[in-house]
């Protein structure tokens, strides 16, 4: 598997259990990407770019940089909004990226911030494309279960809560049939398999764990322990 599939400017989940090779998996699809990017660091300095120096606030990032890593200072979303009105207002072909995407409106999917909002439901026609990963489906803001075309589930199956909010994305299939091909895909190639669910295709993919060739050139290494 590979990112070949995803065009920048579009939006993309995935969604799994901790530990579950979620990250792993949003780091090669970032990776992969070939258009300016930020990375929100919204666990206070989880992750690391080699040479790229973190930024701490949205003051002191450089808008001509092609990797952009954002470490956030508080819980409150308030604090990455600005990124999203800048990102959006400046209509050049650029990617973020949040690795759990409840931070993004502080786990209450109804209070999402205005601006993060608008870019993740119509910034895809300025070139803006977004990426964002999530253990809790149902505390995510709505515009990203509702505005995306590339879904990645990761074994294996979440709860019954869970497991419902990503069926109703709109991937075509059920709850229980979600459920189901976890299984299969956690049977026949165990952990860190997954499944690629793409809008406007009948057929998922099940896909086996990243070949550790495609996982070495993951750009963002995890600096704090999952």
């Amino acid at each position: 598997m590979s990112g070949g599939g995803i065009l920048y400017h579009q939006r993309v989940l995935v969604l799994g259990e901790t530990r579950s090779g979620k990250s792993e998996l949003l780091n090669h699809l970032f990776s992969t990407l070939r258009c300016q990017r930020i990375l929100l660091d919204t666990k206070g300095g989880e992750w690391g770019i080699p040479g790229v120096e973190p930024v701490h606030s949205v003051e002191a990032i450089d808008w001509t940089a092609p990797i952009i890593h954002l470490v956030t200072q508080t819980d409150d979303p308030m604090e990455m909004e600005p990124v999203f009105a800048i990102a959006r207002e400046r209509k050049r072909p650029i990617s973020i990226c949040a690795h759990e995407m409840g931070d993004l409106c502080n786990f209450s999917a109804q209070r999402t911030p205005p601006n993060i909002s608008a870019y993740i439901s119509k910034g895809g026609a300025w070139g803006c494309g977004f990426m964002g990963g999530s253990q809790r489906p149902v505390e995510m803001p709505v515009r990203g279960k509702t505005e995306v075309q590339h879904v990645f589930v990761v074994v294996p199956p979440q709860g019954d809560d869970e497991l419902l909010a990503i069926a109703r994305i709109g991937i075509g299939v059920s709850k229980g049939q979600l459920q189901e091909m976890l299984q299969q895909a956690q049977a026949e190639h165990g952990p860190h398999s997954f499944i690629w669910f793409r809008k406007g295709y009948s057929e998922p993919i099940i896909c086996k764990p990243l070949p550790e060739h495609l996982r070495r050139k993951n750009i963002v290494e995890r600096k704090t322990p999952a």
